[in-house]
């Protein structure tokens, strides 16, 4: 799930040509002004600047036109152009300031691995820009065609590590006409909504700041700023008489909305994790095989982060070096039953099993699923990829305890940090109820060393405990 991640972010998407928009046959010329720009007189002194990002989409295709201008050396390092694997008809090229150009050869894109792990992958269309140097515009257009959740659920980010001049996104008129409702919503009001005499819906913003990568800033989705757009609303029970065009109508579908899907969800996990002979014979051999006088449930719990590999935290070996013959192929688990009989899972797998082997123990135990803040808060979009994190929640007098057994070194009680004070949602057999998680003490993430030293003629010795 955690490829959605990067789904927020890289959704850099791309499609065919639209009269009124972006031609993605010819160049049009860059104003002498700009081949001439020598600075950025909002951000003096930057390596390189977005002159425009022009982006147009209707119900299948979407394409990109930008330019960047380069400063100064540090701005050499953007010769260098990654896009998803799945963009069609890049054409760029490096003009200089004489006005003078060279266009990128095709046969110089090439495919590079991002990453591998089990049976998923990653692989992005890479090239670079020739005679890259200061004082050159970067050029270039793609297009490609929309996966099935972008057709509906559509997020474009337009606030980058580079200022930007201007941006806009053009919808195409017929794709909005053919879906009444529909809900535009825009992060920080960064732009404006107009409508072009040519029929599109038109988002537009200028004068971007920059957002450059630093240590320990948070998300880049919670600090950016990006369009995002709800088109054709999933049906759910009790929202067709709502006016999507208000604010209370947004938020009560909304609400509908993550009711409907928390149902669902909920009968998905609960079939996955169907009690049966494989999970009451596990339960057994815990009991008899840990003579330890601890609660069932830390039982449980060290038995699967011991006795159960996690895929998640998998890398397959580097396929030109690795022996073949050593590479283990994992076969697909269907339910906790599997899991059990294969020994291996993903984090996901393994707290569904964790979960229930509680339940079939007595407790009041519940998957979750929460929003990972290493990658975005929770935003009430419909967005259902934003609880992308596992935790298992076992329900006391006293209230809530939060477990997380599919992360590597998280002990019993101990949660990863990007797990804490998050919106989530855990099932029951039959629905989804919302909660935010617990922040633990700092205390809890303390651990101390006392280290006991003597200084003789022969050195030093000691002891640390």
């Amino acid at each position: 799930m955690r490829a959605r991640i990067l789904s927020l972010f890289i959704l850099m998407l791309g499609l065919s040509v639209m009269a009124g928009s972006i031609d993605m046959k010819e160049w049009a010329p860059i104003p002498e002004a700009d081949l001439q720009l020598t600075d950025n007189p909002k951000e003096p002194g930057a390596k390189a600047m977005l002159l425009f990002k022009h982006a147009c989409r209707d119900m299948y295709e979407y394409c990109e036109h930008g330019a960047v201008k380069i400063f100064n050396q540090a701005g050499n390092d953007l010769a260098d152009f990654s896009l998803p694997e799945d963009v069609k008809d890049i054409r760029a090229r490096t003009i200089k300031p004489d006005g003078t150009w060279v266009e990128l050869d095709k046969d110089s894109i090439r495919k590079r691995l991002v990453y591998k792990r089990k049976r998923q992958s990653m692989k992005q269309k890479v090239f670079s820009f020739e005679g890259v140097e200061p004082g050159v515009v970067l050029e270039y257009k793609y297009k490609y065609r929309l996966s099935d959740r972008e057709r509906f659920v559509y997020v474009w980010p337009f606030q980058t590590d580079l200022f930007c001049r201007e941006a806009w996104l053009d919808l195409d008129e017929k794709m909005i006409r053919n879906y009444n409702r529909m809900i535009i919503d825009t992060y920080f009001q960064a732009g404006v909504i107009s409508y072009p005499k040519d029929g599109h819906i038109r988002y537009e913003a200028t004068n971007i700041p920059a957002l450059p990568d630093e240590d320990f800033l948070p998300p880049k989705l919670e600090t950016s700023a990006f369009f995002i757009m709800h088109l054709g609303m999933p049906a759910v029970d009790g929202a067709r008489s709502l006016d999507l065009t208000s604010e209370s109508g947004k938020e009560e579908y909304i609400k509908l909305f993550w009711q409907d899907y928390g149902e669902k969800w909920a009968k998905n996990f609960a079939k996955f994790m169907k009690p049966g002979k494989e999970v009451r014979n596990l339960l057994d051999t815990i009991r008899q095989s840990d003579a330890r006088d601890l609660p069932i449930e830390r039982k449980i719990y060290g038995h699967v982060v011991a006795n159960f590999e996690n895929l998640s935290y998998q890398t397959e070996p580097d396929s030109a070096t690795a022996d073949k013959k050593a590479k283990r192929k994992y076969k697909d688990r269907n339910n906790v039953a599997d899991v059990i009989k294969l020994g291996y899972g993903g984090k996901g797998e393994l707290t569904q099993l964790y979960v229930a082997l509680l339940q079939e123990a007595g407790l009041d135990a519940r998957l979750a699923y929460v929003c990972g803040r290493d990658e975005s808060f929770f935003r009430n979009y419909l967005l259902v990829d934003q609880f992308d994190e596992p935790l298992a929640v076992i329900k006391t007098a006293d209230g809530m305890v939060c477990l997380d057994p599919g992360t590597p070194y998280c002990d019993y009680g101990v949660v990863n940090w990007n797990k804490e004070g998050v919106k989530g949602m855990f099932f029951s057999r039959d629905d989804g109820e919302m909660f935010t998680t617990p922040v633990a003490p700092a205390g809890t993430n303390v651990i101390e060393r006392v280290t006991r030293v003597q200084f003789t003629d022969e050195g030093i010795t000691g002891q640390i405990t």
